[in-house]
């Protein structure tokens, strides 16, 4: 058998590596074909201190229900802010907060960073109005 020159064992080299790139296209392909979701739909993942929760993309409307009557001066503190986030994420995930045993700072910084993340600090709402 003939042994391989250094420039034809160079090219099979090359033919294997562009063989197995189009075999990790094709295969990232079919996945991305089972999960056709728009990756801007559904919830935003929100991590802090331990803590996961799911935010939505767009504000809800039952959140006017919390601010509604309040002043700058009333919509403020701890208490305003996780109504605020209560009345976004839900009791449900609220309790995740209170169930990660953490201090009164770590907790506070997790709602705060929540709203912040939906464009909600300091009460105020800069969330896009595309909803």
């Amino acid at each position: 058998m003939p042994t391989q020159t250094a420039a034809q064992k160079k090219a099979a080299a090359e033919k294997k590596a562009t063989a197995a790139k189009a075999a990790a296209e094709k295969a990232a392909a079919e996945l991305a074909a089972l999960d056709p979701k728009d990756p801007e739909e559904g919830p935003r993942i929100f991590e802090m201190h331990g803590v996961t929760l799911e935010l939505p993309r767009k504000v809800p409307f039952k959140l006017l229900r919390v601010m509604r009557g309040n002043t700058p001066e009333t919509a403020v503190g701890a208490d305003f802010a996780l109504d605020m986030l209560a009345a976004v994420i839900g009791e449900e995930q609220l309790e995740r907060i209170f169930d990660a045993d953490l201090s009164m700072d770590d907790g506070l910084e997790v709602a705060t960073g929540a709203l912040d993340a939906l464009g909600l600090s300091s009460g105020k709402s800069s969330a896009s109005s595309d909803s």
